[in-house]
Formats: C-alpha cells, sequence, structure tokens
C-alpha cells in the first residue's frame, strides 16, 4: 500500500491555516519591553532680567504668577472704568404734546386726548390742507 498524499482540498487548509497559526504563535510569544526614552521635561537655562523685568521677578518669580497679576489688572480695569466714567446719563424728558406744535399721527393712542384740546384740531385741518 501507498502512503496516503495529502488531497488538494487538504493543502489549500494547510496553506490558509499556516499564516493563522503562525500569527496567533507570535502573538502568545513574549515580547522584550520596549525602551521608552524617559523625558524629563528638561528646561531652559535661568534667565537674567533686567529694568522693569527684574522688579517684577523679584515679586513675581513664576510665570503664573506674572500671567495672574496681568489678568488682574485686565479685569480690575472694567469697575475703575465704571467707577470714573460718571454712571448713567439721565434720558431727556420727551416733550409735551398738549398744546405744543407737534401733531401726533392720526393712528396714534394719544390723539383723542390731543384732539380735544381747544384749537388742535384747526391746526390738524391746516396740516391736512397743506398736504
Amino acid at each position: 500500500p501507498q502512503p496516503s498524499t495529502p488531497t488538494t482540498s487538504t493543502m489549500s487548509y494547510l496553506t490558509r491555516g499556516l499564516p493563522v497559526m503562525r500569527a496567533a504563535a507570535q502573538r502568545a510569544a513574549p515580547r522584550a519591553p520596549v525602551a521608552v526614552t524617559r523625558r524629563n521635561m528638561g528646561g531652559h537655562a535661568p534667565v537674567e532680567y533686567e529694568g522693569v523685568d527684574k522688579i517684577v521677578r523679584d515679586k513675581l518669580p513664576e510665570d503664573w504668577q506674572v500671567v495672574l497679576a496681568i489678568l488682574g489688572g485686565y479685569f480690575m480695569l472694567y469697575p475703575i472704568s465704571k467707577i470714573f466714567s460718571g454712571g448713567k446719563k439721565e434720558a431727556p424728558a420727551p416733550a409735551a404734546t398738549g398744546g405744543g406744535g407737534n401733531i401726533p399721527s392720526i393712528a396714534d393712542d394719544s390723539f383723542e386726548a390731543w384732539s380735544k384740546i381747544p384749537g388742535n384740531m384747526a391746526k390738524w385741518e391746516a396740516e391736512v390742507a397743506k398736504m
């Protein structure tokens, strides 16, 4: 009897299965740890300040302190401007329409009260005649 040889269909299963088995074996194999570069967040060299910067940095040595001082200065400008601006100005009183030269529109709610004042209807008729 001859030894059995794999058929074509069996060969295709083997050729398809080998890469899958190889990938599974590689995933299961222990790996060497990946070396990660340690970053110490290296800063910069100390800065030598001069003039006004030196005076400010003597009082506020950290950058965040300077930022907070600047923001505080900006936020204080608003209330100070409100204090020295004198507040709101009073609106001028509206002109009286009783006996003056202003004739309200006929569709205006105040026209009826205005027309009851003696002499106003004559003014209205004169204005209508001009149109």
